[in-house]
């Protein structure tokens, strides 16, 4: 830096000080990316992998749409649980395709895997098995016949569903319906005043 530039900086600083800035803070700014950042570097390094440029226009299309106008411009040290339950409950409530298997749901866990990853710092990897481990452990517990509440969320559970009659919609023949269990949610206080 040349004598003339050290003097134009401490001009501006200066400046900034006079207005109730401080010249610090922009100078020692945590280089955190915003979730919209991210979201390109992970673009990026994913895309050698993808045999298409659908998959691309998917993700991008996702985010755009549902993602980029909560979260979008947040750095991804700063998102916290609420905003990502922002973003997951209107796509929750607008399209249940979107937890049933098949390649929305396999995309739906990739994204969930790269948020956790960005928002903890851990390598995909990492936040794979965390992700992997925690749906294992709900799904263990389900088929124990426990119920499984996260605080503020909601509690998974089991139903019973009891032998009955049915129809079969092809043919229109009655048929017997074998007495099962199913997985069900009920959402939790929280969960359902942010959807109100």
């Amino acid at each position: 830096m040349t004598l003339a530039e050290a003097r134009e900086a401490a001009f501006e600083n200066r400046r900034l000080v006079r207005r109730g800035g401080d010249p610090l803070v922009a100078k020692h700014k945590p280089n955190v990316p915003t979730f919209r950042e991210a979201v390109e570097q992970t673009i990026e390094a994913n895309r050698p992998q993808w045999r298409t440029d659908q998959a691309e226009r998917d993700w991008r299309q996702s985010m755009e749409n549902r993602v980029f106008p909560v979260i979008g411009d947040m750095r991804v040290d700063r998102i916290r649980r609420e905003d990502v339950l922002r973003v997951l409950m209107p796509i929750w409530a607008d399209r249940p395709e979107v937890v049933r298997p098949g390649r929305s749901a396999r995309r739906f866990r990739t994204e969930v895997i790269e948020a956790v990853a960005n928002g903890a710092e851990v390598s995909r990897a990492t936040a794979g098995r965390a992700v992997e481990t925690m749906l294992d452990v709900v799904a263990g517990r389900l088929a124990d016949g426990e119920s499984v509440t996260i605080a503020g969320f909601g509690t998974f559970q089991v139903r019973e569903r009891q032998a009955r009659t049915g129809r079969n919609p092809q043919t229109g023949e009655t048929i017997d319906i074998a007495a099962s269990r199913a997985p069900a949610f009920k959402a939790g206080k929280v969960l359902r005043d942010r959807l109100n």
